[in-house]
């Protein structure tokens, strides 16, 4: 019946239970049961229905302690979602540049485009934010696309 329906099977699906606890202790800020998770074997990695890993969540909630537990557990760090979004590009318009700065300073790609094409600098440039537009830049975005 489940497969029918599409449906998780929770019970009868140890990775899927694993995930699920995974994004559960994220929000909830719990990086004791994160690490515990992590170490009995749940993937860093893994993603949600919407494509996107632990890593999106942390920054959404702009967990600074959340998104270097991650890091540190070598989440990859411009893992796209499913409309071709990382945790960096998804994050700009929160102008916390500590978040940010984290993210950058691990590896995250300020020049990554979304499936449209469509880049934060562009986004930015376009809504008029000049302080972002400036700290894109100043972060290393290629200012031709």
């Amino acid at each position: 019946m489940l497969a029918q329906t599409g449906a998780m099977d929770l019970y009868g699906d140890a990775t899927a239970i694993g995930k699920l606890a995974l994004f559960l202790a994220v929000e909830r800020r719990d990086g004791a049961m994160v690490d515990t998770l992590l170490h009995a074997g749940v993937s860093v990695n893994a993603k949600d229905s919407k494509g996107q890993t632990a890593l999106f969540r942390a920054t959404r909630r702009q967990d600074a302690m959340m998104i270097k537990l991650l890091i540190s557990e070598n989440i990859e760090i411009d893992s796209r979602d499913d409309e071709g979004r990382t945790a960096w590009s998804t994050n700009v318009k929160s102008r916390n540049k500590d978040i940010l700065g984290i993210l950058l300073r691990h590896g995250a790609d300020p020049s990554t485009r979304g499936l449209q094409g469509v880049s934060p600098l562009y986004e930015a440039a376009t809504d008029g934010e000049t302080e972002l537009v400036r700290f894109l830049l100043e972060s290393g975005t290629n200012p031709s696309i």
